[in-house]
Formats: C-alpha cells, sequence, structure tokens
C-alpha cells in the first residue's frame, strides 16, 4: 500500500509556494511530480490544510451498525 507523503515535506512544499515559487519549480526543488504540487495546492488554498487525510481502516461499516 503506497504511504503519504510526510507532513513537513508538504510544508515545505507549501511554503516555497507561498514564498514566490512557481508550483513548477517547487516540483523539481523537492524532486516530487508536478501534478502532486498542484494537488496539495488545491488542498490547501480550499481547504487551508497542509497534512494529508488519515488512510486505511474501515470507514463503511460505521454507519450500517
Amino acid at each position: 500500500m503506497v504511504r503519504a507523503y510526510s507532513s513537513d515535506l508538504r510544508e515545505r512544499f507549501l511554503c516555497s509556494v507561498d514564498e514566490g515559487l512557481s508550483l513548477r519549480e517547487a516540483s523539481c526543488l523537492f524532486k516530487r511530480g508536478y501534478s502532486t504540487g498542484v494537488r496539495w495546492a488545491i488542498i490547501y488554498r480550499k481547504e487551508a490544510r497542509k497534512e494529508a487525510l488519515p488512510s486505511g481502516g474501515d470507514r463503511r461499516s460505521a454507519p450500517l451498525e
């Protein structure tokens, strides 16, 4: 299973974009895909959230019980 990138990496990436780097420049600097940077920036702008959502676990059974 794929793990989320560290919160520290996402935070540093978003801070560098806030300081003036373009998404493409920040993606090259942190060696991450451009589309990943775009997704992080969209989530940050819409929800003001820098960390990844929790993954794994059972999410469907709780409403049924």
